[in-house]
């Protein structure tokens, strides 16, 4: 990936997982590459520093393409001393918020996303309460 943000050809290990070359490979698409390569090199810790409205970053715990501890630490970090952020873990919330029943150790990546827009898939509740207080308590101007 380092060769992606550089801007250089990407050639994928044929050693990784299936899914993670498939990955790989759709984020360095050609007809992908100007949106994935902006999103693959900005830093959104970073740009936290410039924003001065009130900012919920709401991670769910059974997202397996964020991590909630790793990614979670570098926002809690960024937001420290910045009582505009405001950073919150869901139990069990997927990458897009649905509730995920299984425990996360048990999702493959194949599993998880093909989960997203499932018929039978809802928006977690425990994400719904989170988001609904922090949209009151800002909402009161």
């Amino acid at each position: 990936m380092a060769d992606f943000a550089a801007g250089q050809t990407v050639s994928v290990d044929e050693n990784l997982p299936e899914w993670l070359r498939n990955a790989i490979l759709g984020i360095t698409n050609p007809i992908n590459q100007p949106f994935a390569h902006e999103l693959w090199v900005t830093e959104p810790a970073a740009l936290l520093a410039k924003v001065s409205v009130p900012v919920l970053i709401l991670i769910g715990k059974k997202d397996l393409q964020v991590d909630w501890q790793a990614d979670g630490a570098v926002f809690e970090a960024a937001a420290q001393d910045r009582r505009n952020i405001t950073i919150a873990y869901a139990e069990n919330a997927n990458h897009v918020l649905k509730y995920e029943p299984r425990e996360r150790s048990s999702l493959t990546a194949a599993e998880a996303a093909s989960g997203y827009n499932a018929d039978a898939s809802v928006l977690d509740e425990e994400s719904r309460g989170m988001i609904s207080s922090w949209l009151d308590a800002h909402s009161r101007a």
